[in-house]
């Protein structure tokens, strides 16, 4: 079924099909919305399934979200709950699929964006194995932020420590220092959480907020951040070094 939708109101979407809720277990879903999660990731962004690709899309504020797709009409999600969680199924494709959001925000913005859910992890699995064992030389080249290039998309690849922690996030300029956007996920048993944010630049500012084993939440710089702001601010920055050692050994 075709609906009105998108900026000036008479734009054709085509409505998603029906949910399918028993997808997450509510225990799960109970700690995503709590922002207690570990792993967003296997709940958000697209999840292939037998009655096709299921996206969802935590969009605090936002008044409609849809999936967009390269010469396809948009699919327009449904809000799952007041929180923000939005859902779509799309029975026109089998397996994952390149797409980007379109967020509506009441004041009648509109942004469209890369899904930051759609991408792997920018941590290997032996750089955990290494970081585990107390082995991993060049460990500064994982965590921290790092500028990069996925799927031609470029970005900035965040990982920080944290082995205690409940729920980490990236906030900053980007996202109103918000910490329900961009929540990461916890790799394994290394204690590593990590996250990729496309279509960020360089020299944003950006801090962890961090919700700690005991519930407290904290705001906390970079400690592999390669720039900061100038005192007596303290936000870390994205920045990658331009100069280059051309000495022997």
């Amino acid at each position: 079924m075709l609906v009105g939708g998108g900026t000036g109101g008479d734009a054709l979407v085509e409505r998603g099909n029906d949910l399918v809720s028993e997808a997450i277990a509510p225990s799960d879903l109970e700690r995503l919305l709590r922002l207690e999660h570990s792993d967003p990731h296997s709940i958000l962004g697209a999840h292939p399934g037998p009655d096709g690709v299921t996206i969802r899309a935590l969009r605090p504020g936002a008044d409609e979200v849809s999936v967009v797709e390269n010469g396809a009409r948009p699919w327009r999600m449904e809000q799952r709950d007041e929180a923000g969680l939005f859902e779509v199924v799309i029975k026109d494709h089998g397996e994952v699929f390149p797409y980007r959001l379109r967020v509506q925000y009441p004041d009648g913005t509109v942004a469209t964006i890369h899904d930051p859910y759609s991408f792997l992890p920018t941590v290997g699995e032996l750089d955990q194995l290494l970081w585990n064992e107390g082995r991993h030389e060049r460990i500064h080249e994982k965590l921290g932020a790092h500028l990069r290039e996925i799927e031609g998309v470029s970005g900035v690849a965040f990982a920080v420590w944290a082995p205690n922690a409940r729920r980490v996030s990236v906030v900053g300029d980007f996202n109103d220092w918000d910490g329900r956007l961009d929540m990461m996920r916890v790799l394994g048993s290394s204690g590593i959480w990590e996250m990729f944010i496309p279509e960020l630049k360089p020299d944003v500012n950006y801090k962890f907020e961090i919700r700690t084993s005991e519930g407290r939440l904290m705001l906390k710089a970079d400690p592999f951040a390669m720039a900061t702001e100038k005192p007596p601010a303290t936000a870390s920055r994205a920045f990658e070094p331009a100069y280059t050692f051309n000495d022997g050994e």
